[in-house]
């Protein structure tokens, strides 16, 4: 098994990128362009990816896949809208079986990522999966001994490592700007706000919406009676994911892997509440969480306050980055501040991601979001949600997480 422990325009550097991306579209000629399908064609598919990849000239999208078919339709009818003449289909291995598929995009729910990166990259494709890599450990290891085992380029959904600010943030921390790292905090509120005291009631024998497969969409986990809850709001069942633990927290905990080095926690620990009436089968609303590594800590409360991001503490000083701006302040007084500002599209922001990837499957070099360091990442978001459910602490020994 893999192991698996100042102001500039950003916009810009965004058109100077898509220009370079199209002229090299033009000199590689339509005969390499690379044959794309989409697997999952929710919000994500259809409003990220497919925006995100537009930019991109040398990308043509030839299959839809999606088990609900209001879904589908929406992700074929935003694929006409940009030019690609695609197929829809209900089924992903119809998708897989189709020899002319070269690369795949997963934008599915969390529990059904690892299978899809596991089938497709057996049946020769490689792979952008959206974050966070596996709704499980085990998962995990399935999807990054898949990759391995048949060689696949698999990008995982962790854009930042392709975002200009973040680099920037690297070079400003390896340069020493912030001396050595002594830990983080992550910002990224996921509490609703409003006066609450109890969970809100669901409603109950709802009858499965026309043109959805549920049993398909439930894919390997616990058979359940359709529950539009389940189905829209799935990233807050354990079930089916994590809720802000591997949605939100994974993000920044792949940027302080990154920057400081780590791979993953020797230590995770955390605390969650939830209103009463909050059923145990769903996600906790609040949440309280350490990963302690063995040079520094890294915390995140589920209640952010002022500017989101990560504040990663050195000896000389602080440095917060986000999607939109860079600094860091020293604890001297005397000593130069550094600020650094983009303008943040969404849109915009997913094309340098893809970009990479498809270099990468053109070279075969490895990707800035590697399956290996995602996997890294994911399963430290996933010892969270381990000790928030079990209220235990886990320690990693490399291969597996023991309660402590």
């Amino acid at each position: 098994m893999a192991h698996c422990p100042g102001l500039v325009d950003r916009r810009a550097v965004l058109r100077a990128g898509a220009a370079a991306a199209a002229s090299y579209g033009r000199i590689l000629g339509a005969n390499d362009t690379i044959n794309a399908a989409l697997i999952g064609c929710g919000s994500r598919g259809t409003e990220a990816l497919l925006p995100g990849a537009s930019f991109l000239t040398d990308l043509r999208f030839v299959a839809a896949c999606d088990v609900y078919k209001a879904n589908l339709e929406k992700g074929l009818d935003v694929m006409a809208r940009q030019g690609h003449r695609a197929a829809g289909y209900g089924d992903y291995r119809r998708v897989l079986d189709r020899t002319d598929v070269e690369v795949v995009f997963i934008a599915t729910p969390d529990h059904w990522h690892a299978p899809l990166i596991a089938a497709a990259c057996e049946a020769g494709k490689d792979v952008y999966c959206e974050k966070p890599l596996a709704n499980t450990i085990e998962d995990c290891k399935m999807a990054l001994n898949a990759a391995r085992k048949h060689d696949r380029v698999v990008q995982v959904g962790l854009q930042q490592r392709s975002m200009e600010l973040f680099k920037n943030a690297a070079d400003l921390i390896q340069g020493g700007a912030i001396g050595r790292i002594r830990r983080g905090v992550i910002n990224w509120n996921a509490e609703s706000g409003g006066p609450r005291k109890t969970a809100p009631e669901r409603p109950q024998n709802v009858p499965v919406p026309e043109g959805l497969d549920w049993q398909m969409w439930q894919g390997r986990a616990p058979r359940h009676a359709f529950d539009p809850e389940r189905f829209r709001s799935w990233r807050t069942f354990w079930d089916y994911g994590s809720g802000a633990i591997t949605d939100l927290a994974v993000h920044m905990l792949d940027v302080f892997h990154w920057y400081t080095g780590e791979n993953t926690p020797a230590i995770t620990y955390g605390a969650a509440y939830s209103l009463p009436g909050r059923p145990e089968e769903r996600t906790p609303e609040f949440f309280e969480l350490t990963w302690k590594y063995d040079q520094q800590l890294l915390t995140y409360s589920s209640r952010g306050e002022g500017d989101w991001g990560i504040y990663i503490y050195g000896d000389l000083g602080m440095l917060h980055v986000n999607r939109q701006i860079c600094e860091v302040k020293p604890f001297d007084k005397a000593a130069k501040r550094v600020e650094i500002r983009m303008p943040y599209t969404p849109k915009e922001s997913e094309a340098p991601h893809i970009r990479n990837f498809l270099d990468c499957v053109r070279s075969r070099r490895r990707p800035n979001s590697d399956i290996g360091p995602a996997c890294r990442s994911t399963v430290a978001g996933l010892l969270a949600a381990m000790s928030v459910r079990s209220g235990k602490s886990f320690r990693w020994d490399g291969d597996a997480a023991i309660p402590v």
